[in-house]
């Protein structure tokens, strides 16, 4: 039986997600869970040394490119992942650091003491300022969740023929746990970014596979050795 993955991504990310599961031999089915709602901002008062910490790219809806191109000429990038170092090197915003994970970036900010920005979403899973206390946060989207019963995601599940649920985010496995009871989610290969997403599965009885680097490019090495 072919394999398929369940992506809950937006509809944006969730598309490129399908495409990089393609190219390691493997069907998916996209079911986005959310919407993200850019809130428009306005940087007032940011000095010539500042340093964005954008971990999203949810938070650059708000603006057009050529808005980021430019402050990226004056201002370094603090970012998160591969695949977003190349997303903004696509559209001429090479000046940027990239960190495998948070706690690397925390890492980062701990030992270099600089004035720093954080663009962020509405609700954030990590919060920075619990480490670095004297970042200042500009806050550019939000998350809306979709409305879904169990019902209709059974359905969506069993129609597409899902085999395994895949989840960057702890929100998006949240809201899937909310959705499907113990013995349904028995029936699925889960595979998670991080060991903290997967931990949100910790209490069920479920085969759960995450990379010991959580990165993209891991992940789907994980995906396709299991």
């Amino acid at each position: 039986m072919a394999r398929v993955v369940l992506i809950t991504r937006d509809q944006d990310l969730g598309l490129e997600t399908k495409q990089r599961i393609s190219e390691i031999g493997l069907e998916s089915a996209l079911l986005p869970f959310y919407e993200v709602e850019a809130l428009d901002f306005e940087l007032e008062d940011l000095s010539p040394d500042a340093e964005l910490i954008i971990t999203s790219r949810n938070a650059l809806k708000a603006k057009p490119i050529e808005y980021w191109r430019e402050l990226n000429n004056k201002h370094v990038f603090l970012i998160i992942g591969a695949n977003f170092s190349s997303y903004l090197a696509s559209i001429g915003a090479s000046n940027h650091r990239v960190f495998q994970n948070s706690s690397e970036l925390v890492d980062y900010l701990d030992v270099n003491s600089k004035n720093y920005l954080y663009l962020r979403g509405e609700v954030i899973s990590f919060d920075f300022k619990e480490h670095i206390p004297n970042i200042k946060e500009q806050i550019c989207y939000k998350i809306n969740y979709l409305s879904f019963d169990r019902q209709e995601l059974q359905k969506f599940l069993n129609e597409k023929g899902v085999t395994d649920l895949l989840f960057l985010s702890l929100e998006n496995a949240k809201y899937f746990l909310s959705l499907i009871n113990e013995e349904e989610l028995s029936k699925y290969k889960v595979f998670c970014l991080s060991q903290r997403i997967a931990k949100v599965f910790a209490d069920f009885q479920a085969q759960i596979f995450y990379p010991e680097e959580p990165n993209f490019k891991a992940l789907l090495t994980c995906l396709e050795s299991h």
